[in-house]
């Protein structure tokens, strides 16, 4: 019987072993580009005698390949192949183990063949937009040719948005330069540098990760022309001219930039000045999504408010700017860089506004009348470093950041006919540090851990409506870590994580002779649980978690405890189509400006007074997003659908006298629901590289606010809709249309209820004529609105270029019209306010542009 029990068991080990006996020997490596990029879905064969094939497989995602050999079946040579790039055979003699084969990109030529290319093209996750394809002969810059590329989005600060969600990287050459700061480069880099933009989608920046933890978010990446690459480029861009009417203000707008795309080194920097209405420093603030760094105070004093009206800059700010920047980055190997980025900015801003502002909120409403003339200085620097190592083992980074930030506000102004001098200087300074380990161990699992520290000062001086001067400090501290585990188990990963975060805020204010302070510090431990699946065209993700909340405001103290959820689910059907829903429940940031009890202004009229006591909000949330794209045809479509509920709202009471419009927290709490609706359809077609795109943004906020002593039900909603046409019908012929509409709606459950509505419209025409080797431009800007509180206004510009292999030069005339102000109506949550804003007089420029 023993002896039975011994055979069988020697039995079952020789069958285990069968398949493994099977395959004799294995080879594996990884395949990239010339440029270090793994490259997906390589064919690599082993081949035998005759060259025969043996085995067969392809790489993944990161480039990582193994195959083996059969037993009974020797192979010689291993193969490598791929689209667009040459073939390449090693032999296996001289194969090393973990060796990385480089293919080279090859086009091949099809005599006697006419191939007519497409205009996007889709390998996998990554959709190559051929940029030659979209861009028009007005382009200048990359950015402007995203804006007509179907399914890419690019608002007016720069943010580059791909399907309705923001990009998590944005690549030159697969290097990432610029981090959050990337309009740098989509504001300044040369079109024709550019050969085509790849979007990668559900982009994983950590390499290990990929396959592993899935993003919802794309990548930019922007493929050079082979003159771009390896070589010093330099371009300037300037331009002087004067008001056209009387003063005679001379102006000026120069833009000096230095750039090289190596393959072990890349470096942007830049110059500019302007006084002519750009917003040139928007290229310098970082992108909030892609910021890395740690966590920094928020601004507790703000300068002299100002109503933008919703006209371009050029028209309405009247300013003196200037801008540097420098970034460099360096690679020591393959998968290390070393970022450096310094930036800078002075700015001298004047302005002049006329408002007549009602205080819904107020106890039986308040009209309050103000006429300002105001000026602003404001100096920033800024510098961050930045090392990672991305490998296929391991991902190190480490990142430091400092900033500092100057401003000065001066300016008179009438409170209801009582006159004020306005000053403000505020300051702000930070210094942090942020690091993240993540190292794979054996059996495909990882493990990760982070750390941070932040350390922040914002003193500030202000002269309030009734001429007393504040002096407000603020300091605060942040710090926290975490550990987090990942592993494979039965076609699961899972994973574990333990995370701890702490801040610690004081401020001091002095007011009326009186100096009062406050301490409040919050320490939060989060143990959560994920398990992922990840199968063909499903994508789930649960992260259930227990957060530990412990608060103390001065000397009251509170502890709590809360369930943390996170439920995503992606489903991909087809190549077209994907379908994706999310459920959040966490505590909302709680800040210690917003709890205490100290009575203090952030601006030099609005005085704020805090509850004086702890609570711990919690938001759900629900989001559903739908996207479709049709590469052959150009056609890109998503709708994005999210619900918000916030519990625990302190509600204020408001009152409006001589000293400002005062809010004050009561010991009344509400809910509040928030709806937010994205929607996007984009086409292109070939004829006349046409470009279309309808979007639609609806949001809406319901809550309660405090009126005469009741809790009344309060609601506003925005609905603004954009449609924007561009087409070139000829080589000498092209023109940009779009239109907008924009409804505000203000309603309150009081007196059987209270409702304001209000609409405006903008429509703006650009029409470009470009015989040869010129340009004109005629752009048209006309506002109106159908209830007259916003003035109809017709804006015009006329320019005219000349353009040689060399250099362009060219003469502008902007408002030619010679409009000299703009009235317009907002409606906020508040407040219903009626805008006179002063324009820019009609200037006259001349243009140089040049390379060097």
């Amino acid at each position: 019987m023993s002896k039975s029990w011994i055979r069988c068991v020697w039995l079952a080990i020789v069958l285990l072993l069968l398949p493994l006996m099977a395959w004799s020997q294995r080879y594996e490596g990884r395949v990239t580009d010339d440029q270090g990029q793994p490259i997906k879905s390589v064919s690599v064969l082993l081949l035998g005698e005759s060259n025969r094939p043996v085995c067969f497989t392809k790489t993944q995602a990161d480039g990582l390949f193994r195959v083996s050999v059969p037993q009974g079946k020797p192979a010689k040579n291993i193969m490598f192949s791929c689209l667009n790039y040459a073939k390449d055979t090693l032999s296996l003699s001289m194969f090393r183990q973990g060796q990385t084969v480089i293919l080279k990109e090859q086009t091949t030529e099809i005599k006697n063949v006419v191939v007519k290319s497409s205009r996007i093209r889709q390998t996998g996750d990554t959709l190559d937009y051929m940029v030659n394809s979209f861009r028009q002969k007005q382009d200048r810059t990359i950015a402007d040719v995203l804006r007509k590329m179907p399914g890419i989005d690019v608002d007016k600060n720069g943010a580059i948005s791909y399907q309705g969600t923001r990009i998590n990287k944005f690549y030159i050459e697969g290097m990432d330069l610029l981090g959050a700061k990337y309009v740098q480069a989509s504001e300044n880099l040369p079109a024709d540098y550019v050969k085509k933009v790849q979007v990668m989608e559900h982009h994983q920046p950590v390499k290990m990760l990929r396959d592993v933890v899935f993003s919802e978010q794309a990548a930019l990446n922007l493929v050079l022309t082979d003159s771009a690459k390896n070589v010093w480029q330099g371009m300037a861009d300037v331009a002087a001219g004067t008001t056209a009417n009387s003063g005679n203000e001379w102006l000026g707008d120069v833009k000096l930039t230095e750039m090289l795309f190596a393959r072990m080194k890349q470096s942007v920097s830049m110059y500019k000045y302007n006084n002519t209405g750009k917003d040139i420093g928007k290229e310098i603030n970082a992108i909030a999504i892609l910021d890395d760094g740690a966590p920094t105070e928020r601004e507790v004093v703000q300068g002299v408010e100002v109503n933008t009206p919703p006209l371009d800059d050029h028209r309405t700010l009247f300013n003196e700017t200037h801008v540097f920047a420098t970034n460099w980055l360096l690679k020591p190997s393959a998968d290390a860089d070393f970022r450096i980025q310094i930036d800078g900015k002075t700015d001298h801003t004047k302005w002049g506004q006329h408002t007549e502002t009602f205080y819904v909120d107020v106890d039986d409403g308040k009209m309050v009348v103000e006429e300002m003339a105001a000026y602003r200085n404001r100096s920033q620097l800024s510098a961050d470093a930045t090392y990672q190592l991305n490998g296929d083992h391991i991902y190190l980074t480490n990142t430091m950041k400092g900033f500092l930030h100057v401003e000065n506000s001066r300016g008179n102004t009438q409170w209801n006919n009582q006159p004020v001098t306005v000053r403000t200087k505020p300051r702000r300074y930070y210094l942090n540090d942020r690091l993240h380990l993540i190292r794979r161990l054996q059996g495909n699992g990882s493990v990760s851990a982070s750390a941070y520290v932040s350390a922040n000062h914002l003193p500030s001086r202000m002269v309030v409506t009734n001429g007393t001067l504040q002096y407000l400090d603020a300091d605060s501290w942040f710090w926290g870590a975490s550990v987090d585990r990942k592993y494979r188990l039965w076609g699961l990963q899972l994973g574990h994580a333990i995370d701890y975060q702490a801040k610690q805020q004081r401020g001091t204010s002095t007011f009326q002779a009186l100096t009062s302070d406050f301490c409040f510090e919050t320490h939060q431990v989060k143990v959560v649980n994920t398990v992922s699946y990840n199968r063909k065209s499903w994508k789930l993700n649960v992260n259930v978690g227990v957060v530990w909340l412990g608060q103390r405001l001065d000397s009251v103290r509170l502890n709590r405890s809360i369930l943390d959820i996170n439920l995503q689910a992606i489903w991909q059907p087809t190549s077209r189509w994907q379908f994706s829903s999310t459920y959040r429940q966490t505590v909302l940031p709680i800040d210690g400006w917003n709890t205490t009890g100290m009575s203090y202004y952030t601006t030099y009229y609005l005085r704020h007074q805090g509850p004086n006591g702890i609570v711990v909000p919690v938001t759900r949330n629900i989001s559903f997003a739908i996207k479709y794209k049709d590469v052959m045809k150009g056609y890109f479509a998503s709708v994005h659908v999210q619900w918000n509920h916030k519990n625990h709202q302190r509600l204020y009471r408001h009152s409006i006298d001589e000293a400002g419009y005062h809010s004050m927290a009561t010991s009344m709490e509400t809910d509040m629901d928030g709806w937010n609706i994205l929607s996007r359809l984009s086409k292109t077609l070939r004829w006349s590289r046409m470009f279309m795109s309808l979007s639609c943004h609806w949001n809406c906020n319901t809550g309660r606010i405090l009126l005469n002593e009741e809790c009344v039900g309060n609601r506003n909603a925005m609905l603004t809709t954009n449609f924007h046409l561009a087409l070139q019908p000829s080589d000498w012929l092209s023109l940009t249309a779009d239109s907008y509409w924009l409804q505000s709606v203000q309603h309150q459950d009081v007196n059987g209820g209270v409702s304001s509505t209000h609409n405006s419209f903008a429509h703006l025409l650009k029409i470009y004529v470009m015989p040869g080797r010129w340009r004109l431009e005629w752009n048209n800007e006309f506002y109106h609105s159908n209830d007259g509180s916003v003035s109809a206004n017709y804006f015009a510009d006329v320019r005219c270029f000349y353009k040689s292999m060399m250099w362009e030069a060219g003469v502008e005339l902007n408002n030619v019209f010679d409009r000299s102000n703009y009235q317009w109506f907002r409606l906020s949550a508040n407040r219903r306010v009626t805008v006179i804003n002063p324009l820019r007089s009609r200037e006259l420029m001349f243009r140089l542009k040049f390379s060097f």
